[in-house]
Parts: C-alpha cells; structure tokens; sequence
C-alpha cells in the first residue's frame, strides 16, 4: 500500500518534468507523491510567477483532497520573488488552504544552508537579471551574502 506512513503533495509548474521523478527516487517505502500541477507560462517574468501563486492555490485545493501530511511548493523563484518573508507567507496560505504544513523551496534552501553553516555563498541560476537581484535581496535578508552569482540567464523557464 502507498502511503501508510505519509502522503506527500507536491506542487510543481506544470513545465517542470524533473521534480516528481526526483521525489519518487528519494521517498522511503511507505511514502507516496501525489501532485498537482500550477498552470503557468515558459517565461519565467515577475508576471508568469504571480500568476502561478494563484494557480498554486487553486492546485493546493485541489491536493488538500489526497490528504497529504506536507505539502512542497516546489517553484524556488516563485516562493521568493516578492522579497523577504513571502517564502513564509505562503507557506502559511498553502497550509491553510491544504490542512497541512507547508513548506517552500527556497525556505528549505534557507534552512539548509543555515543548518549547515553557510552564511557566504555562491550561486548559479537559470534566473534572468530581475529575478537574481531578487534572489541575493530574499537571502540577504536572511543573513546569507551572495558572495557570487552566475547565470544561465533563462527566461524560458523550460
């Protein structure tokens, strides 16, 4: 049986084809992935990502019937792009909304880069210009510099 110790909600843009295969390759037995797509564009514009916060909504919704035990909003530059704190902020929402908690990538980036020490980082991104200043504002606030950055420099975001 899938699932008997915990149900995973995974929401996704719906370009992207490499997070569910991941998550699948990670989880223990007894965990199950179910997940649900956030209709969205290719262009990865501060447009596209609040437009995806809506539709994230509307799939966490629609994920909150599986039941999930935690939910994962797995669009990094979505959880980040409206500056710092709103990786929290919509945890919170989607939580609500899902009965469950919720977390984000970025936030799980933050605690993970903190748990492990790192305040001086480098980065690479597949960001363009506007969404990396964005990036470096978001962990600046949360006492991470961003000694580098490089980029793919990618508006297509598939």
């Amino acid at each position: 049986m899938y699932g008997w110790r915990a149900r995973i909600g995974l929401l996704v843009p719906s370009i992207n084809t490499t997070m569910e295969p991941e998550m699948w390759g990670m989880v223990p037995e007894g965990i199950s992935v179910h997940t649900a797509r956030i209709a969205g564009g290719r262009k990865g514009t501060p447009e596209t990502l609040q437009n995806m916060e809506n539709e994230g909504k509307e799939a966490a919704s629609r994920l909150a019937m599986a039941e999930p035990n935690v939910v994962i909003y797995s669009c990094t530059s979505g959880s980040f792009f409206k500056g710092p704190g709103w990786d929290k902020e919509i945890s919170s929402e989607l939580s609500t909304i899902s009965n469950c908690p919720a977390i984000t990538t970025s936030g799980a980036m933050v605690s993970a880069l903190k748990s492990g020490g790192l305040r001086k980082i480098s980065v690479v991104t597949p960001y363009v210009e506007i969404t990396n200043e964005r990036l470096k504002n978001f962990l600046k606030a949360e006492e991470i510099d961003v000694k580098n950055l490089d980029t793919f420099d990618m508006l297509d975001m598939f």
